[in-house]
């Protein structure tokens, strides 16, 4: 019953308002991009909507390919991307590299992939309260369609370490909330990479 009661409230209410927000967020930093690889696309949707404002090709991937996807989706094994050096343009991943225990081995690959750009739309947290109300705001979007949850949420230090150590630029980022009531800490990230590989 309350699986029922989450997957109703995310799809009629939470996920059409987070595309968006984030068809707003993301598609100023993509016009540059002809060829877009969403990282973790579940079943293209996000992608679809910013094909309205964004006039690249998107092409998905990910661990589990949706039916009925909206754009298309290749698998991926989480580790090894199925797609030669400098591919794209621009990998984009949203709120994708909080479910994974290893998020820097997936970033390493969406640089060998990409020709120019990172896009990350994900989180961060400053304090527990942060910690808490993001693992609670995860599971109601995510429990539902059985996605693994291991919560690992980076800070501001965090974040910024990682980009070092794959040789990584922070070329525009932001902090923000979707709105007035919204319990999440939402960070983007544009990365450069450099031409020198």
């Amino acid at each position: 019953m309350l699986n029922k009661l989450l997957l109703s409230l995310d799809e009629r209410v939470l996920f059409p308002a987070r595309t968006r927000y984030l068809v707003d967020w993301l598609g100023p930093h993509l016009g540059d991009s002809q060829k877009i690889l969403d990282l973790g696309a579940a079943d293209g949707r996000v992608a679809h909507a910013l094909k309205e404002k964004v006039p690249a090709d998107f092409m998905g991937c990910d661990v589990h390919v949706a039916p009925h996807a909206q754009i298309p989706i290749v698998p991926y094994d989480g580790r090894t991307l199925p797609f030669e050096d400098r591919s794209f343009d621009c990998v984009m991943m949203i709120d994708v590299l909080h479910h994974d225990v290893e998020p820097a081995l997936v970033v390493q690959e969406a640089k060998r992939v990409s020709r120019r750009h990172i896009l990350i739309k994900d989180h961060y947290y400053d304090n527990r309260w942060d910690f808490w109300g993001l693992q609670i705001m995860d599971y109601i979007g995510n429990a539902p369609y059985g996605i693994r949850l291991p919560y690992n949420y980076l800070n501001d230090s965090a974040w910024r370490s990682m980009f070092q150590a794959l040789d990584l630029r922070i070329v525009h980022e932001a902090k923000f909330r979707y709105n007035l009531i919204d319990p999440c800490k939402h960070v983007l990230y544009k990365l450069a990479i450099s031409e020198e590989r």
